[in-house]
């Protein structure tokens, strides 16, 4: 028996901002498609536990109003947001990747992957599904955000070889809470190591940077003031598949490039950190050889990471996938709830 019968789940608001609980422009919501598919699985689950569900939508303003729900489930919160919650969940990397956990999502993620526990994962299991993954990517063109086509995109001349460091939102929690650098200090980092290796480095500015003019004023004075340095505004799956790797602080895109198997690097804490070059930890000075050397190995071992995490560590919300995913997170449901005093 369950010592819960009642949950509190506070759910996906596609009216508002989450960051900010500010609602959005009409006509602007956001997309909640993949979130109420996790969120049905997810009430379904708790439904078949003979546990009752009190709903409320994500808000700022509006406090919790639990009915005698003391089992918390918070959506885009971490412990660190909600010390009470008991389970907090996330799209991660991928629109139909989400994670459920008792301590957060991300690097607050109570569970970290590691290498060693990459090498009993069947290799060709692993790199089939990324193959299927990547072309599904490049079929569809599509990205956890929505990919708009800068309309200067077209004047650019992009290099032949180029390492792509694709930009994040400066006020993330990833980067103020998982991140040794601002933003800004990464675009300088980064545009100072490939001048002085000199290697192309192309910027792509993530969906919500068109209107943070400081750090488009940055990225466009770094652009004029070498030939080495380059902004993009074009598809972010055809230019990972075209470049020779990434250079990035923590951003979902490095977990992209792992299906496309292009080697990453990374400059702060993440939950595919594993697989990747930590340039935090060891510095600049040998990503050039990271990337020119990347091996057969190194890129099956991403593929592993890959797979992994979307089988073992979320939930991949593939057709095809949804009576596994959903044995899964009932399983883990029931494990949470009986542990709840």
């Amino acid at each position: 028996m369950l010592s819960v019968d009642k949950v509190f789940l506070r759910s996906f608001n596609p009216g508002i901002v989450a960051k900010t609980g500010a609602p959005v422009v009409l006509g602007r919501e956001r997309d909640g498609r993949w979130w109420e598919k996790f969120e049905i699985l997810l009430k379904e689950s708790l439904a078949e536990l003979g546990v009752a569900v009190i709903e409320q939508k994500e808000s700022l303003i509006i406090s919790d109003q639990r009915e005698g729900g003391e089992f918390c489930i918070y959506v885009h919160k971490t412990k660190r947001d909600q010390p009470h919650g008991d389970l907090f969940y996330m799209q991660m990397h991928m629109q139909e990747l989400f994670v459920l956990d008792h301590a957060g999502w991300g690097a607050d993620h109570s569970r970290q992957i590691t290498q060693a526990q990459l090498d009993n994962v069947n290799v060709d299991l692993a790199e089939r599904f990324t193959v299927l993954l990547r072309e599904k990517f490049l079929t569809s063109g599509e990205s956890k955000h929505p990919q708009k086509i800068a309309w200067w995109h077209r004047f650019q001349k992009v290099p032949k070889a180029y390492i792509l460091a694709p930009l994040q939102i400066p006020r993330d929690s990833v980067i103020k809470h998982h991140s040794p650098i601002s933003v800004y200090e990464y675009i300088e980092m980064a545009s100072e190591w490939a001048v002085r290796e000199k290697t192309h480095l192309v910027f792509k500015l993530h969906p919500h940077n068109q209107s943070d003019r400081s750090l488009k004023w940055m990225v466009r004075r770094r652009v004029w003031s070498s030939r080495y340095i380059h902004c993009v505004g074009g598809n972010i799956q055809e230019m990972i598949k075209d470049s020779s790797g990434l250079l990035l602080i923590n951003s979902g895109t490095g977990f992209e490039a792992l299906v496309h198997g292009k080697p990453v690097a990374t400059m702060g804490q993440c939950d595919y950190k594993a697989v990747t070059y930590p340039a935090d930890e060891k510095g600049l000075d040998g990503l050039k050889m990271f990337f020119e050397q990347y091996s057969d190995h190194q890129r099956l071992m991403a593929a592993k990471m890959v797979y992994t995490y979307c089988h073992d560590y979320a939930y991949y919300l593939a057709e095809s996938e949804l009576s596994e995913v959903k044995n899964r997170l009932k399983s883990y449901l029931k494990k949470r709830l009986a542990m709840s005093k």
